[in-house]
């Protein structure tokens, strides 16, 4: 084989451009590759790491109105607020099948059913427990606002007879009686909006009294109207205190679902928490990735 000294003018003069081409052919081959393994990692990104974000920043976001539906109703009860928590429901359960479908990871996929799972649990807390307590507290306080006036409206016509025949011994009962109702009745209605056991006792304690009070009146008397009276305003208030028993226990149960949906929507928002950092977390690795591919092939050039 000849050397390189000994070969033709014309072939040592090709040797630079040959030289040439094969190396712009190799650096061609080379950003042709950086290119492509950019486009997927890009590719990646926006067809299936970004419509995740976007499909779990809806989840996030309905996830949040219909925890502040369920405050709303909380605070009034509302039946449109049924509706929306209902149309909220519909919206999330699409949402979380969307996100299902464009979540990559392993984790993330975790995260997701266990929230469907938590969520499925804090939606059957709302629908047969807190809307059934509602409705039986609104049968309840129907009730009270029937029996309470009756009640009171028995006692106050005793009670100026009473004072009309100065019969002393009916108006003293028939004072304590309405006054042991009123703070009975007052008791229960502080119960009602701040929940503090003590209340719920002295309410019951109370319209107690007045039951032992009427009692006396009706068995003292030797009016055949008082008597009767106080027959009706003794089978309205035994209504009346049943309806307070009803309505201390259910506030109660009411309480202890509550909690227990706090409970769960704290868990909720750990689920979406971790949810979105793996999202972003796969979104930062296929940059980094995509980066340092670009890199690696900017050194070899």
């Amino acid at each position: 084989m000849r050397s390189f000294k000994d070969w033709p003018v014309a072939y040592k003069l090709m040797v630079a451009p040959l030289a040439l081409v094969l190396l712009m052919m190799v650096l061609g081959g080379l950003s042709s590759w950086s290119m492509e393994q950019v486009a997927g990692r890009v590719s990646l990104v926006s067809r299936q790491l970004g419509p995740a974000l976007e499909h779990t920043a809806k989840v996030v976001e309905l996830m949040g109105e219909l925890k502040l539906t369920v405050q709303h109703y909380l605070r009034a009860g509302r039946p449109e607020q049924e509706q929306r928590f209902d149309s909220l429901d519909q919206q999330l359960g699409a949402a979380l099948e969307q996100a299902t479908e464009h979540l990559r990871g392993e984790s993330e996929r975790q995260n997701l059913a266990q929230l469907s799972k938590d969520f499925q649990e804090y939606r059957s807390q709302f629908r047969e427990q807190l809307m059934r307590l509602q409705r039986r507290q609104g049968e309840q306080q129907a009730v009270l606002d029937v029996e309470g006036p009756k009640v009171e409206a028995e006692l106050s016509a005793a009670l100026v007879a009473a004072q009309q025949s100065f019969n002393l011994d009916a108006v003293f009962y028939a004072s304590a009686a309405m006054r042991s109702l009123l703070l009975g009745s007052q008791s229960l209605y502080q119960f009602l909006q701040e929940q503090q056991p003590a209340q719920s006792k002295k309410a019951l304690s109370e319209l107690g009294d007045a039951q032992s009070k009427i009692s006396v009146l009706r068995d003292r008397t030797s009016s055949e109207k008082t008597k009767q009276a106080m027959i009706n305003a003794l089978a309205g208030l035994d209504a009346y205190r049943a309806a307070s028993e009803q309505m201390i226990a259910l506030v109660n149960e009411r309480r202890q679902t509550v909690e227990a949906m706090e409970v769960l929507d704290q868990r909720i928002a750990q689920h979406i928490s971790q949810l979105q950092q793996g999202v972003m977390q796969d979104m930062a690795g296929a940059s980094q990735q995509a980066s340092a591919t670009v890199e690696s092939t900017n050194g070899l050039l």
